[in-house]
């Protein structure tokens, strides 16, 4: 069994223990305060210089840009012309070969061509009419006669204007009697129109211009049948 360590004063250094009023209390280290330097800046200070900028920043203007305006600042407008353009030599020739306005007219144009044919200024005379066949002499006698009596009895202007388009619608009915151009399905039913306005019985007559719209082709009697019905309508207005 090994001795204990010896405690007595005589003894090795390493096998004394130090007594507790012997030990020397240790000191902490005082903390070291950091010293901003010089060159390091705190946060949030700007200064006075500005931060450097990146080359080919996303917001520069594009160098396409900026050479067009370079040009449209260089450019400078062509001289006015104050010279006339020349014309071509043909165009020259044909200007000097005109007349000016108002010269004189050579009296060979005025004069007609040989064989030409003249136009005479005189006025044409009518063509005469041939006379209403024997068996329709009748229908346009009854006709006319009904007109004259509204003519005599108008008074108002607007009533006459009437008549006197019938008049020329008549005469668009007698000519197709001439020409004998209807069909006679509707000379028989002028006939029957006729008869009806010689005994007065203009309703009766207004009837029969009805059935002969309706029945016949219109493009046959359409220059005389407004005619006809404005004429039995101013009868019966008039008691003619």
């Amino acid at each position: 069994m090994a001795a204990p360590y010896s405690q007595t004063p005589g003894g090795p250094a390493y096998y004394q223990q130090p007594q507790p009023s012997q030990q020397a209390p240790m000191q902490q280290p005082m903390p070291q305060q950091q010293v901003p330097s010089q060159t390091q800046k705190p946060a949030g200070h700007s200064g006075d210089s500005k931060p450097d900028r990146p080359q080919g920043a996303w917001n520069d203007p594009p160098a396409v840009i900026r050479a067009r305006k370079d040009k449209q600042e260089a450019y400078t407008p062509p001289a006015p012309i104050t010279s006339p353009i020349p014309l071509p030599p043909e165009e020259q020739a044909a200007m000097m070969n005109q007349e000016p306005p108002g010269a004189p007219i050579p009296a060979a144009v005025n004069q007609p061509q040989a064989g030409a044919p003249q136009q005479s200024s005189a006025p044409t005379t009518p063509k005469e009419k041939g006379p209403i066949p024997a068996e329709h002499q009748e229908l346009a006698q009854s006709l006319d006669s009904l007109l004259q009596r509204c003519l005599s009895t108008a008074s108002h202007p607007q009533t006459k204007r009437k008549l006197e388009d019938v008049g020329r619608r008549l005469e668009a009915l007698y000519d197709k009697l001439r020409d004998n151009s209807l069909p006679a399905p509707i000379l028989t039913s002028l006939h029957q129109l006729s008869q009806a306005c010689s005994q007065q019985n203009y309703q009766a007559g207004l009837n029969i211009h009805t059935q002969m719209i309706q029945a016949s082709n219109f493009s046959q009697i359409s220059s005389f049948m407004t005619g006809l019905k404005v004429l039995m309508q101013v009868a019966t207005q008039q008691g003619v």
